[in-house]
This record gives structure tokens, sequence and C-alpha cells, in this order.
């Protein structure tokens, strides 16, 4: 069968629209992704990427984004596959290495790394943004033995497989994109983990059972809208960790967290994003 060469599509611009410009890929076609320190990278085949849904793609970015410059490259089937892969490199954070199957675990320093195997169709959530990076190191030096985790916007749920490898005794994760269910489902299965649910949906489908670990590593004004839901969900002596905050914004977001009875505990940091530890105020 004859391999449709594919055209590799670098948007560069402020992190802040990486959300969106991940679903206005998505929903153009885009197959798989690369997010880099100052660019959203995607790749889509050359026979979807039509003059009309080019045009449509840049002008709705144009409209939407003053500073943005976008480089387009064809990339011929012979060299498709062994480019893709080899741009896919383990990623170390806090106890874990997050990598696809077909890598190996590297030697960190003597350091016995905890594997997560993910097989991206996306690199959010393979550890490759710095957001997820936050979320491994924070959840590295918490005890998660025999605890109820629910996971927010759940996405390959590499959260999730992390949670279960540190003893957890059941994981919820739920996201609205069905694309998730799907993918996390066989992430898990790779990694032989059991006691996780993954759900289509919304926090709103999610009972309010008390959960000790909630996660989110979603967009800050999701965030801060389900707060209340969260807190409905959190035990006493809970623990909520969230990124995907930049940290020009997260003055809003601890006085936003603060008003639902929230204090900062953790705060860690990587370029301009930052995580936060909550917990309930006592």
């Amino acid at each position: 069968m004859t391999q449709n060469n594919v055209v590799r599509v670098d948007v560069r611009t402020d992190k802040s629209w990486e959300e969106i410009l991940l679903a206005e890929m998505a929903e153009a076609g885009f197959h798989a992704f690369e997010s880099t320190n100052d660019s959203l990278i995607g790749y889509v085949d050359e026979t979807l990427w039509t003059k009309a849904i080019r045009q449509k793609f840049i002008d709705f970015l144009k409209s939407r984004i003053t500073r943005i410059h976008i480089r387009e490259d064809i990339i011929y089937p012979e060299n498709w596959n062994a480019q893709w892969e080899a741009s896919i490199d383990p990623v170390v954070a806090g106890g874990f290495v997050v990598l696809p199957t077909w890598k190996q675990v590297p030697a960190e320093g003597g350091e016995t790394l905890e594997p997560i195997y993910i097989d991206p169709k996306m690199s959010f959530g393979t550890g490759h943004h710095e957001t997820t990076r936050l979320m491994l190191e924070l959840m590295s030096g918490m005890d998660f033995k025999g605890k109820r985790i629910l996971d927010a916007g759940t996405g390959t749920g590499v959260l999730a497989i992390a949670a279960v490898k540190k003893g957890a005794s059941s994981v919820i994760g739920f996201d609205i994109d069905p694309w998730s269910s799907d993918n996390a489902t066989e992430n898990l299965a790779l990694n032989d983990v059991e006691n996780v649910l993954i759900v289509h949906g919304t926090l709103a489908d999610i009972p309010e059972s008390p959960f000790d670990v909630i996660l989110a590593n979603i967009v800050q004004h999701v965030i801060e809208d389900s707060l209340a839901g969260f807190v409905r969900r959190l035990l006493p002596s809970g623990h909520l960790i969230v990124s995907g905050i930049l940290i020009k914004d997260e003055l809003q977001l601890i006085q936003r967290a603060r008003s639902f009875g929230l204090d900062v505990a953790t705060r860690s940091q990587e370029s301009e994003w930052v995580a936060f530890r909550f917990v309930p105020t006592t």
C-alpha cells in the first residue's frame, strides 16, 4: 500500500495558546504532536491538508493570536516513521521515566526509575510538556499507598498510572475528549495497571464521594471553575495537585483557591509554568 506524504506544521507563539492550538490541529486532522519550549508541532496527512483546510486553520489562528509564526515542511513516507519515533525521547520526572515502548529505560545516575509506558499520539501527557513533569515531580514526594485518587482531564492516563504505581488503591480518571477514553485505556494495558476507571465526561459525572488526592493538569480557567466541585469531593485531610498555570496568572488562582478554603502547601516551577499542592484550611 502506498503511503502518503506527511506535512509537518510548526506553530510558534506564546505558550498560553497551546491548548487552543492543540484543539484546532486535532479538528483539522493532525494525528501526532510535539510540544517544544517555543512551539507546537503537528503532523497531518498531506491529502487532508487541503488548501481550504489550510486556509481555514491559518485564518482562525491569525484572527485570535497576534504574534504567531507558522512553518510547513513535507516529510516523505520513507522517513516519517523513523523521524517520528526518533523524536520521542524518555523523560525523567521525579522518580518516574515516561517513555514509548520502543525505547529502553535510561540509567539515571544509578537511580532506579519507575517506567510509565505511553505510546504517544499527542505529546501532552507523555512528559514532554512542563506541566506533566511538574505534576509527576510533586506526586513523587507523596504517599499514595491505599489512597483514592481522582484524575481530572486524564488525557493519556499518565498521572493515573503514576498514582497506581505509587500504591493508590483506586483511581477515577475523566476527560471530555472521547479520544482520551481509548488512549488512556490502551496505556493502562501497556503498564499492566488495574483499579483505574476511565470516564468520558465532566466533573459533574463523578460522584461526590471523598478522594484522598485530586489531580488536575488542565487549563487554569477550568481549574478555577471546578474548585467548588473539587472541594466537595476532597477529604479534609486531602490534597489537590494542579498545573497548567502560567507564572503571570498564579496569584489569581491562589486567591480563588483561598476563597474555597484551600491553602498552598507546595509550589513548583519549570520555565514559565507552575504547579501547586493545595490542602484544605484547618
